[in-house]
């Protein structure tokens, strides 16, 4: 997959569709009610102030909901070495030890932040109004009264938490991203069973080939972040030595091998965590400007290989391509694909064109739109005719996609064309060119030059237009959220960025075309929109 492809690296995350628990509830609805006392007490100390009793890293949990029925897996029978029962017994040592110091008081944080009043009302109160809609109704409002008490509980995190403890929850953060990649390395999420039991230490140690208390140090981190469930059993017999166990949540299912996310959680860390190491360094050789790219990239320059681009680094290793792909596979799920622009107009050409002489025109063109999965799903919502319908992308690209599509009903018919968009057009006169998710992965000399390259097949029909479906920041007016501006920064890797509405008006207007239009998803608060754009003339 190179230039001509339509990937997603900063893909938002699936918001939760499941209501909040009864526990979740009563803890949100807790919420406010502690702020509003605080408050209304005239207590002039802040809860940082208090001493607190925390749970360890290996304290019993609360199960979770169970990700997917499995077997469960009992006490490993295996006859183990004397060398093993030694490595189990410290094992068993150092969880009773760490377990231990649960008990303690967590000592006195220092000094927080003055706390506002009404910034601490105010957010609680959106947490506790969000909670009954997220309880009581379905569909989007659901969902956005999920993703406001999500904004609203980081926002009172940040409100609450001390500078110096701010700076090392930082390091806490890291720490848990490191944990999972070396249990991925390890295979350890693929060997616990799925089922709510899940399995012991030692037999898990065995499994994976590591020290058992080396196991628990590095699984603390995990469960300690609700990754990992650690159970420690209730009740033994004199028969039966007690195990600790590792069990399954619905977050780590997700981190299995074969798993999309998985895929997505190993081209973040390359293009995050790896890149870091080496962007002062980038930085002080190329300059302390935007990448310009494709190639000379900071993702290149970590790989040793400055004169490729992203997509010819990855294309060069059939794993690596394979698990971007498989990455690339969940990013229609987090955004919306339909809905969000109207289609009114090319439904009304798709109904009155079948009779006239214009019946061939092409409505749709998907431009770098890969296997066509993203214009089978507006074939399926509007009624366009497939036939009618193209796709077009690299020729490598073009060949898989045909044979992947040849028993699918509706992208059989659709006509898949190749186009390289850096160095030519798509085909012109079409009513609809549609790209989504391209222009963020370059620069904008190089977004330019691809919308130019569109501009040009529209020129001659008045009607035709652009569609840009990408995230639209809101920097204009109070910057970005702290999660499009990751995005952004992740694209930043490749050479690419975010972009907001401004900088999508100068992109067109540099290209030849102008906006006309913006339609946003307001309903899911993701902050993805559709940019409308039309050939400026001298005449309108």
């Amino acid at each position: 997959m190179a230039p001509g492809t339509a990937p997603l690296l900063g893909s938002e995350p699936a918001l939760p569709t499941n209501t909040p628990s009864a526990e979740a509830v009563k803890a949100l609805h807790a919420v406010h009610e502690i702020i509003s006392k605080f408050f209304a007490n005239g207590t002039s100390s802040g809860p940082n102030s208090s001493t607190t009793s925390e749970p360890g890293p290996l304290s019993e949990s609360k199960p979770h909901a169970d990700a997917e029925n499995g077997h469960s897996s009992g006490a490993n029978g295996t006859a183990r070495s004397q060398e093993a029962n030694s490595s189990s017994q410290e094992s068993n040592s150092n969880i009773n030890k760490m377990n231990a110091t649960t008990t303690s008081p967590s000592p006195k944080p220092g000094p927080g932040p003055k706390l506002d009043p009404e910034q601490l009302r105010s957010l609680a109160g959106v947490i506790s109004e969000s909670v009954d809609i997220a309880t009581t109704t379905d569909g989007p409002e659901a969902k956005e009264a999920v993703r406001k008490m999500a904004a609203a509980s980081q926002s009172l995190s940040n409100a609450l938490r001390p500078p110096p403890e701010a700076i090392m929850g930082w390091f806490t953060t890291a720490s848990v991203v490191s944990a999972v990649r070396v249990f991925m390395a390890w295979g350890v999420f693929d060997e616990i069973p799925s089922g709510p039991q899940g399995i012991s230490i030692d037999e898990l140690a065995q499994k994976v080939k590591t020290q058992p208390s080396l196991l628990v140090r590095i699984s603390s981190m995990l469960t300690s972040a609700s990754i990992l469930r650690h159970i420690i059993p209730a009740t033994t017999t004199q028969d039966e030595k007690a195990a600790t166990r590792l069990a399954h949540t619905p977050t780590s299912m997700l981190l299995r091998a074969g798993q999309p996310m998985e895929a997505m959680f190993k081209v973040l860390y390359t293009n995050i965590v790896e890149v870091s190491t080496i962007l002062p360094d980038y930085f002080e050789k190329y300059g302390r400007t935007e990448p310009l790219g494709p190639a000379e990239i900071p993702t290149s320059y970590l790989a040793g290989k400055p004169e490729r681009s992203y997509f010819e680094h990855i294309g060069a290793d059939p794993d690596r391509l394979a698990n971007f792909n498989r990455a690339m596979s969940i990013t229609h799920r987090n955004v919306p694909t339909t809905g969000v622009y109207d289609m009114t107009e090319v439904c009304r050409a798709a109904a009155a064109e079948e009779v006239d002489d214009d019946a061939q025109r092409t409505l749709w063109v998907d431009v770098g739109g890969g296997l066509g999965h993203t214009v089978k799903l507006f074939c399926e919502e509007y009624g366009l005719p497939p036939a009618r319908c193209m796709v077009q992308d690299l020729p490598d690209v073009i060949r898989e996609a045909e044979k992947q599509n040849a028993s699918d009903a509706i992208l059989r018919q659709v006509r898949f064309v190749p186009l390289d968009f850096h160095k030519e057009g798509p085909v012109p006169g079409a009513l609809r060119y549609y790209l989504r998710h391209i222009l963020r992965d370059y620069s904008d000399p190089i977004a330019v030059g691809i919308l130019r390259n569109v501009a040009g097949a529209m020129v001659a029909v008045p009607d035709s237009r652009v569609l840009v479906a990408e995230q639209i920041l809101d920097a204009e007016t109070q910057g970005p959220g702290v999660y499009a501006a990751f995005k952004d920064y992740t694209m930043l890797a490749i050479g690419g960025k975010e972009r907001t509405l401004a900088g999508f008006e100068a992109l067109a207007e540099a290209a030849g075309l102008q906006v006309c239009g913006v339609w946003r998803d307001n309903k899911g608060g993701t902050g993805h929109g559709v940019v409308e754009m039309k050939v400026r003339r001298s005449v309108d």
